[in-house]
């Protein structure tokens, strides 16, 4: 979000909880804030809360889950606008072509190559794209392996197949079968 954008008012706590409607809602700053940020796990450092003190409901200030959306942009690496086009284009498909592929719309696709995106593709689109990136460079790709890699990078495990939390490479195979470029 560009600093242009419409300024939000700054929410003010202290008032009547909305969702229990009895108790008055407090201030809390939490040091480490677990959440989600378009389907990313993300913790806020130090995120400023209103917490009901009867209910325990969370209220949040505009411009505070703004701050979260804006330092997760920033630290999050989602595939670029040109990463996105290279790829396509690599593939040798046509936006219309590569928007079905992914499950999109041609609009969504459109926006994702934009250099002047206002946000980036949805976590699951990014990652779809990455997978087939990784599987077309490579011509065969380790899923489960690509995957483990990827919620290692986001913090968690996947377990293996037998369901026991393990490092271990796990195999399951994806070739790709575009033409070659």
């Amino acid at each position: 979000m560009n600093k242009e954008q419409v300024a939000m008012e700054t929410v003010e706590f202290g008032y009547k909880c909305q969702e229990c409607g009895q108790g008055t809602v407090v201030l809390k700053v939490v040091p480490e804030y677990k959440t989600k940020i378009k389907g990313y796990p993300w913790t806020v450092q130090n995120a400023r809360i209103g917490i009901c003190d009867r209910c325990g409901a969370e209220h949040f200030d505009p411009n505070e889950t703004l701050r979260w959306r804006t330092e997760f942009e920033e630290k999050q690496s989602y595939l670029t606008p040109a990463e996105i086009r290279e790829l396509r284009q690599r593939l040798g498909l046509s936006m219309e072509q590569f928007a079905i592929l992914m499950g999109c719309t041609r609009q969504s696709l459109y926006n994702w190559e934009r250099a002047d995106r206002l946000s980036p593709q949805s976590r699951m689109a990014d990652l779809f794209m990455r997978l087939i990136r990784e599987s077309h460079s490579q011509r065969q790709i380790d899923v489960l392996s690509f995957l483990t890699t990827e919620a290692h990078n986001a913090g968690f495990s996947l377990p293996n197949p037998g369901g026991k939390v393990s490092g271990e490479k796990v195999s399951g195979t994806f070739s790709f079968q575009g033409k070659e470029r």
